[in-house]
């Protein structure tokens, strides 16, 4: 009985029952989405933090150092475990012109980073290639950073032409730099990867010196105490330009990220609003309509759990084939919500600890709807048989 019952209910609301479908559809596949981009993207960063190593402590500096000092400093503080000074090659965006091999050329004069040349280093901060391994260049060649593809479109096998007052020199573009410390627009700096020989070549020749003081702990969060007593210190040690820490470089990696993804939640937070409105007016909607039907089947004997039951197989039903079709959606479009992340931070296969994550929130999707009808549902109790067959059960089933 109760299975013709439903089905004759589907049938009658078609079209109620489809906009309340496709209002949770998208719920889902919205929740969905959003679970996988924060998932990828501190699965991303972590995998990418483990090989790259970027420093817990930086401090930038423009002109003479006197490495000894530095080395004194580290050498007595505790909890340090490495330390390294980076030098940098500062050129201006105007110096560089890019050719492709159909002969298209432009300069990045217009680039809002600034440009720095730098060799590989040994163990740590580590430029890496789309796949997280340790990049080498030969003579001759140069990395770009993904970073500038968002504005330039710079191909592997270009030809990068260094021009100043001293030397021109040329560079073919072999392969494209994920840096782990410089991979986002908010950062000031970016840097362009070149081979130990060709950096020697250059290095006080052309451009700017800069220099990346990183320092390394045995727990990251020594970094800020670090950065007090670097600053504080009695020593000449260099401080000419910005300092860092750990978690401002994991959080200005991840920012573009994060706050699509925030975007995402308050557009799945609102659909979910919605189709909660829609579930709550189609359900009363259907209850004032099945009023007297309601009252037939409270007079016989059908008890009243067996009459909710009617309603909350309808919505598990929507909600079952809801789930699993934002399910599939959100599966179709990951590569699109994931595409920035893969630019900026590699490839990465999804993990089955996203997979488990995304069911888990179709899930708590899933209990949640079934909640809300059932308290809408409850309002029942407070109906007569009187009411239900004369009518008169509409105002106490609304509030």
């Amino acid at each position: 009985m109760f299975g013709k019952l439903l089905k004759n209910d589907l049938k009658k609301n078609l079209w109620r029952n489809m906009t309340l479908l496709l209002f949770m559809t998208v719920s889902a596949a919205i929740a969905v989405s959003v679970c996988v981009m924060l998932t990828q993207l501190f699965t991303s960063l972590s995998t990418m933090y483990g090989t790259a190593k970027p420093p817990h402590f930086l401090q930038m500096h423009k002109g003479e150092l006197n490495q000894a000092d530095i080395d004194a400093f580290n050498a007595g503080y505790p909890g340090i475990e490495h330390w390294q000074t980076v030098p940098m090659i500062d050129v201006y965006g105007e110096t560089l012109s890019v050719a492709s091999p159909t002969g298209h050329t432009y300069d990045l004069s217009d680039c809002r980073l600034d440009i720095s040349l730098v060799r590989q280093n040994d163990a740590y901060d580590l430029l890496l290639d789309e796949n997280r391994h340790k990049l080498e260049m030969r003579p001759g060649e140069i990395g770009v950073p993904v970073i500038l593809l968002e504005q330039y479109d710079i191909e592997i096998g270009d030809t990068i032409t260094l021009r100043n007052e001293k030397t021109e020199q040329s560079f073919q573009v072999s392969n494209y730099v994920y840096d782990a410390q410089m991979n986002s627009t908010l950062c000031s700096s970016t840097r362009f990867l070149i081979s130990d020989a060709d950096f020697t070549e250059l290095f006080g020749q052309v451009g700017e010196t800069e220099y990346l003081i990183e320092a390394y702990f045995t727990d990251s969060a020594l970094a800020s105490g670090y950065q007090t007593a670097y600053e504080q210190s009695e020593s000449n040690l260099p401080k000419d330009g910005q300092a860092v820490t750990y978690p401002m470089i994991f959080l200005l990696s991840a920012m573009t990220d994060m706050m699509m993804a925030m975007v995402f939640l308050l557009a799945g937070i609102l659909l979910s609003v919605i189709a909660l409105l829609c579930l709550r007016y189609c359900l009363l909607t259907e209850l004032e309509e099945d009023a007297k039907e309601i009252g037939t089947m409270k007079a016989i004997g059908i008890p009243e759990n067996g009459i909710q039951s009617l309603y909350l197989h309808k919505i598990r039903i929507l909600m079952a084939v809801g789930s699993f079709a934002g399910l599939l959606l959100a599966a179709c479009c990951s590569s699109f919500f994931t595409a920035h992340m893969r630019q900026t931070f590699g490839n990465q296969n999804i993990s089955p600890m996203c997979c488990l994550a995304a069911v888990a929130v179709c899930i708590l999707l899933y209990g949640l709807v079934m909640l809300f009808a059932r308290h809408l549902l409850r309002k029942l109790h407070a109906v007569t048989i009187v009411d239900l067959l004369a009518d008169k059960a509409w105002n106490r089933i609304q509030h």
